[in-house]
């Protein structure tokens, strides 16, 4: 079974959207269960000994505009906004009004939410649209500081228990994406993954991982690319390409990206309990 998480965090407070499982959790975690990082935040590198000296499988998924820092990444420019404004937020936008109190805490942490929701089910064209309506007099902001670098990345891939695999070059949602846009992300992501750590990059997440992010074109595409194997976090897509054996689902470790249900369980996974089966993948 593989864990699907995003940063690491030390205490049990945690104190950013993507920290989402502990250091200490991760010491818990049973052989058996293979642990997988998406985006390649920096956290990852700042506990290398640890990562490196476990019996688990671990796959980093990166997205090189992130590295590279040519890429927009949405979340943080509208985290930011949302948490920095001083004025409560009204826009349109594809023909619809959109108002939101950021009075309080829990406000903003609504309008963010729901914000996300848009953001995930327009392309990459459209975000940049909506983010420049949403944050008026808007700027490029660096967020490299907020990853691993290519050094930090070619160590961890010298762990003999650590893989680096594609998380696309810059993040899309794919099934919103043409098929110039699809083909792009997939190839260049892989080369540059590829020339930075010196070995073949076979391993591919989707990013946000349900089956509204991909499809079976999508599939075809990135093993013609050549990736080997494709990972999700949709718990009932096995039946995509079965027969190859190619599609891996992943159980997501953060109450803000999953689902109760499942993040719940993987809770139950983590804290070791003897009774529960695991099939490794």
């Amino acid at each position: 079974m593989y864990l699907c998480s995003h940063s690491i965090y030390e205490k049990s407070d945690q104190n950013s959207y993507y920290d989402d499982i502990s250091i200490n959790e991760i010491k818990k975690i049973n052989k058996n269960f293979h642990l997988t990082f998406d985006d390649g935040y920096l956290s990852i590198y700042k506990y290398k000994e640890i990562l490196c000296n476990m019996k688990n499988k671990i796959i980093l998924f990166i997205c090189p505009g992130f590295i590279e820092g040519d890429t927009n990444i949405w979340w943080f420019e509208l985290l930011d906004f949302v948490n920095k404004t001083n004025s409560d937020l009204e826009f349109s936008f594809r023909g619809k009004n959109f108002y939101f109190s950021l009075k309080t805490s829990k406000e903003r942490e609504f309008c963010y939410k729901k914000l996300s929701i848009i953001f995930k089910k327009i392309n990459q064209r459209s975000q940049q649209e909506l983010l420049n309506i949403i944050i008026k007099k808007r700027k490029k902001i660096d967020y490299r500081k907020n990853f691993l670098t290519w050094e930090m990345i070619y160590e961890l891939s010298q762990c003999p228990n650590i893989s680096i695999g594609s998380h696309t070059y810059s993040h899309p949602n794919l099934k919103n994406e043409d098929k110039k846009k699809v083909s792009f992300e997939l190839k260049k992501s892989k080369e540059v993954i590829e020339k930075n750590i010196k070995k073949e990059c076979s391993y591919l997440a989707f990013p946000y991982g349900g089956n509204n992010s991909f499809d079976n074109k999508i599939i075809d595409k990135a093993l013609e690319i050549g990736y080997k194997n494709i990972f999700t976090t949709e718990p009932k897509i096995n039946f995509i390409k079965k027969e190859k054996q190619i599609i891996i689902n992943r159980l997501t470790s953060s109450p803000n990206i999953s689902n109760d249900r499942l993040w719940l369980y993987s809770r139950y996974l983590i804290k070791g309990f003897k009774n529960i089966l695991i099939n490794n993948v």
